[in-house]
């Protein structure tokens, strides 16, 4: 299946200002004047383009998508690189950071919860990674019954971590920050909804 937002080169997005700009783009680009014009890629152009500008049709391809990227593998990132930012000296061990400038640019920018470092061979692949994430849940002697428990102190429920995984698709860009909800579970409540990561590309 055709991945229309690798067609666009653009990130996973509803936003139609985006998908407008980036056609015109390539429309530019493919045009016959500028002697790159190809009958097959600019049709494809535009059935990426109509499919994704439609708010129906994009809901529906991205279904589509999904269940198609359901069957292929996912390449698992591995805990070392996965970087929460109050670790600079990791983050610029892995990044090979060797100059001053792109040093502050990465010291500012720590306004994200965690980075992906991800391999040029990663980029086309759809990743998967586990975090440990704070979980409140019922108490697992009490039950919540108790005002005397020993575990709960009787409030009735715990604070304990729980490893989520997270499945991001492409593209990929060097310092593209995406925004990924956390999903509801039975066990406990998470105490955070949302995660801000940055992707990293060495």
């Amino acid at each position: 299946m055709v991945n229309f937002f690798n067609v666009l080169n653009i990130p996973y997005t509803d936003n139609e200002k985006i998908i407008k700009k980036a056609f015109y783009k390539k429309v530019k680009e493919l045009h016959p004047d500028t002697g790159k014009y190809n009958d097959k890629e600019f049709n494809l152009l535009i059935e990426a383009y109509k499919t994704l500008i439609d708010s129906k049709k994009r809901r529906e391809y991205l279904k589509s998508l999904e269940e198609t990227s359901k069957t292929k593998k996912y390449k698992k990132i591995p805990k070392n690189r996965i970087i929460f930012p109050n670790n600079l000296a990791n983050i610029l061990k892995r990044v090979k950071i060797l100059d001053k400038k792109r040093y502050r640019e990465i010291k500012k920018d720590f306004k994200v919860d965690l980075y992906i470092l991800l391999d040029r061979e990663d980029i086309e692949k759809s990743i998967v990674f586990e975090i440990d994430l704070p979980l409140r849940k019922i108490c697992p002697v009490c039950f919540g019954n108790d005002e005397y428990c020993h575990l709960c102190n009787g409030i009735g429920t715990i604070i304990t971590s729980y490893k989520h995984s997270f499945i991001i698709n492409p593209p990929f860009y060097n310092k593209e920050q995406r925004e990924l909800s956390i999903n509801k579970i039975k066990s406990g409540q998470f105490l955070v909804k949302k995660i801000l990561i940055e992707i990293l590309i060495k």
